[in-house]
Order: structure tokens, then sequence, then C-alpha cells
């Protein structure tokens, strides 16, 4: 017999990052979508989430063993970048 996993909405959203919660609500999408519409290699996002670049880090999640952010992170990273 399975068990029924109960979901304890207020004690999680204490727990989770607000950035996640931001890009679970957002427009997700996959680190090879967000290269090929910047004109990027897929391993340059990787790296933008992992190390930054110019002080600013592309905000993502780990969803299984794949990677999603949102075309708005997308859009927040890129603005942050070329301002600096």
């Amino acid at each position: 017999m399975k068990s029924k996993i109960t979901y304890d909405q207020e004690s999680s959203q204490n727990s989770v990052c607000p950035s996640i919660l931001k890009i679970l609500s957002e427009t997700p999408l996959t680190f090879s979508c967000a290269a090929k519409q910047i004109g990027v290699h897929p391993s340059t996002i990787h790296r933008w989430h992992q190390r930054g670049c110019s002080g600013s880090k592309l905000e993502a999640i780990q969803v299984g063993s794949n990677y999603r952010t949102s075309v708005e992170a997308l859009g927040r990273f890129l603005a942050a970048r070329n301002t600096k």
C-alpha cells in the first residue's frame, strides 16, 4: 500500500528560496531553448547559472536531472549583465 504524501503549503513556503518561487510562477525555459533564443551555446547558460557573469547569476531550478530557467529570469540576467 502506498503512503499518501501531504503537502503543508505554509511550512514549505517558509523553507523555499524566494527566487525558486519566482521562477515557478514565470514562463519556463530549458537551458537549450534559452541558448537558442540569445545565440549562445547551452554550456554558456550552465556557466551563467553556476558561476555567474559580471557579478550576476542566472536564476534556475533543477527538475530531475535537467535545469530550467524562465524567460523573465533570462531577461533580468541579461539586463543586469549589460548595466555593469
